[in-house]
């Protein structure tokens, strides 16, 4: 999948971690990017589903990696095992894209 973003200035920093935590301070959901673009993890615990925790913590993704300059995020996912992933990254303007051909 990819969204792209608009240019600006080139990547120089690590990856990172957003987290959001529900009101008892305990982890709901989790983003793990590189600093090239790339979304390796988004995960969201199954109790926090359907808040629209994996949306903010994406949108979240996008500002950063516009921020550092980054043209588009990258990232892959199983779209015949994780169907509602694969409606949020569309529902957000992400697009397929062939990886291996």
């Amino acid at each position: 999948m990819r969204s792209d973003l608009a240019p600006r200035q080139r990547l120089d920093r690590l990856g990172g971690v957003f987290q959001d935590a529900d009101r008892l301070g305990l982890l709901a959901g989790a983003a793990l990017c590189w600093t090239s673009g790339f979304v390796k993890d988004l995960a969201v615990h199954p109790e926090s589903r359907s808040q629209g925790i994996g949306e903010a913590l994406m949108r979240h993704v996008f500002l950063i990696f516009r921020e550092r300059g980054a043209t588009h995020v990258d990232l892959k996912s199983n779209s015949v095992k994780n169907t509602a992933a694969l409606r949020l990254y569309e529902r957000l303007g992400m697009i397929p894209v062939d990886w291996e051909g």
